[in-house]
């Protein structure tokens, strides 16, 4: 398993997806924390469909003859209503499965990343290496580009903090 890093990955290092050792301590409590609450989220959705088949197995359980014909209306309902919306969904991620395997057949979609060095990007924006470098280092900063598209200043610091408080939700 990937040690804890300082949460300041170099671009080179790839995705955090790739490597979660990229990822800080507190950060990665955060995601399993989130990571916790989605799979809680998740199986209290798949709770209709627990009833439903727990539902079937005690109804053979039980004796038919001590049902009312009233009753029984009412359970086929409640069994429509679970099932029906439980049915159309499988049918429907089933079939975009099936899609989705038709139409990428044979290609692999995770292809990874190309690598870009800093001296091609430094030469294809004009600025100097050294400054490019210390750059990716920040954390935040907000970047002033010509009307051609190249960097014309740098500023450390957010973007709240560059514009001043009172604009600070200028879009």
């Amino acid at each position: 398993m990937d040690k804890p890093g300082s949460g300041h990955p170099e671009p080179s290092e790839g995705l955090i997806i790739e490597s979660p050792g990229l990822l800080s301590r507190p950060q990665r409590i955060v995601e399993i924390i989130v990571t916790l609450i989605v799979w809680i989220a998740i199986l209290y959705l798949w709770q209709p469909l627990v009833r439903l088949l727990w539902w079937l197995v005690q109804s053979g359980l039980t004796d038919n003859n001590m049902s009312l014909p009233d009753e029984h209306i009412r359970l086929l309902q409640i069994f429509q209503n679970f099932l029906l919306p439980l049915l159309a969904i499988l049918i429907v991620y089933l079939g975009w499965a099936k899609v989705n395997q038709w139409r990428f057949r044979g290609r692999e979609q995770r292809a990874s990343r190309t690598s870009i060095d800093a001296a091609s990007v430094s030469q294809h924006y004009k600025v100097d290496p050294e400054k490019l470098r210390m750059w990716r280092r920040l954390r935040q900063m907000v970047i002033e580009l010509s009307d051609t598209g190249y960097v014309t200043s740098v500023h450390r610091g957010s973007l709240a903090r560059y514009r001043g408080v009172k604009n600070r939700f200028y879009v």
